[in-house]
């Protein structure tokens, strides 16, 4: 057992998984921020002004697109990584749901805070 603790261990933080982990989430909380964005710009598209754009919401719908995007891009990278792990299928099943849960709460947190 404390053998696995030292594997693990070792993979953590001699190999580089934190700085992965740290990047994922970072990606992640960016591409939040770009749906988050988009859909403030949706929302709010008769009192935004932004210059240049003819249609302000359909700005809005192609920012939050990018956004999804990115997102969906960074949760297959994810489940790459994850895939390369070995891990128990039960295991890769409930990091996907708690995952998919996040980035959902986070995305309606980020929304809710920049309308707030």
């Amino acid at each position: 057992m404390r053998e696995l603790f030292r594997e693990r261990g070792v993979r953590l933080f001699d190999q580089g998984g934190l700085k992965d982990l740290f990047d994922h989430v970072r990606n992640l909380l960016m591409a939040t921020v770009i749906i988050a964005a988009g859909a403030h710009v949706i929302k709010q598209a008769v009192t935004i002004e932004l210059r240049g754009v003819l249609y302000d919401e359909f700005a809005g719908y192609v920012v939050l697109a990018i956004g999804a995007l990115l997102a969906v891009l960074n949760a297959l990278n994810g489940l790459h990584q994850l895939n390369k792990q070995h891990w128990h299928m039960g295991i890769r099943i409930a990091v996907i749901v708690l995952y998919v849960v996040a980035t959902v709460r986070l995305i309606q947190f980020v929304v809710a805070f920049r309308t707030g």
